[in-house]
């Protein structure tokens, strides 16, 4: 999901990597290109089981490995696009925020908590209320940082430009099944359908459009930079959605 805090000016080559991990667990790569003019973060709704606490989420840092999903992309060649489609409580403790390269990270394992939040890294109440599959979610939130070390500094009245990836292990309540976060809230609202621009990539049984074998990704891929997000000896598969399509996450398997 490109879900945003506050509106954002563009949105574009949307990446995204996900993979099966041992013990029930599941890990996403999500990277693109985003022109922004102000603080804000991206908020991603996660599907974990009820219950999970705060600390379930591992992030991963790939500031050491800003091209991985540049890999990925040349290990498996464009394809045609896919046609799928209360009452006031008490304030609460901060959620924990995690430094990840270049990013700020935090893990939120309801809706509720996302109310621990800076009142600029939330999304307006309204936008849940209107996703009920998103209700019993966890939410992982990236923020962006405003530092001139940082690329968001140098985002604001300026090209959209790209980061290194984000990335994070959680524990999946579908454990045979693989999670895309690709629902669009970019102005505060989800609309029923929405503008892709989307290449997703994925190692598993179940065939995308494209395949690239796995002594095509040895090639490609740096295995030892990607923290062992991406398995050896295993082909990658990859979808491409491109242009209007129904606004909702994509589960592949």
């Amino acid at each position: 999901m490109c879900c945003f805090s506050r509106p954002v000016r563009a949105v574009t080559n949307t990446r995204v990597f996900a993979r099966a991990m041992p013990g029930g667990r599941q890990a996403l790569v999500y990277g693109m290109r985003l022109a922004i003019d102000e603080e804000l973060a991206m908020v991603l709704p996660i599907p974990v089981a009820a219950g999970t606490p705060e600390d379930a989420v591992s992030f991963v840092d790939l500031s050491g490995y800003p091209t991985l999903l540049d890999d990925l992309d040349r290990c498996a060649p464009d394809a045609s696009p896919s046609r799928s489609g209360a009452p006031q409580a008490a304030p609460r403790a901060k959620l924990v925020v995690q430094a990840v390269g270049a990013f700020e990270a935090s893990f939120a394992p309801s809706v509720g908590d996302l109310d621990r939040l800076d009142d600029r890294f939330r999304v307006p109440r309204s936008v849940w209320a209107a996703l009920p599959d998103v209700a019993d979610r966890g939410f992982v939130v990236f923020k962006l940082r405003p530092d001139a070390r940082g690329w968001l500094g140098r985002l604001v009245q300026a090209p959209a430009r790209e980061a290194h990836p984000m990335a994070f292990v959680f524990p999946t309540r579908a454990p045979d099944a693989l999670f895309f976060p690709t629902l669009h809230v970019h102005d505060g609202a989800a609309h029923p359908t929405a503008t892709f621009d989307h290449a997703l990539f994925w190692q598993g049984p179940t065939r995308g459009d494209r395949s690239a074998p796995a002594e095509v990704v040895a090639r490609h891929v740096g295995y030892d930079r990607a923290a062992g997000l991406v398995a050896r000896g295993a082909a990658v598969e990859r979808r491409t959605m491109r242009g209007e399509h129904p606004n909702h996450d994509v589960w592949v398997g």
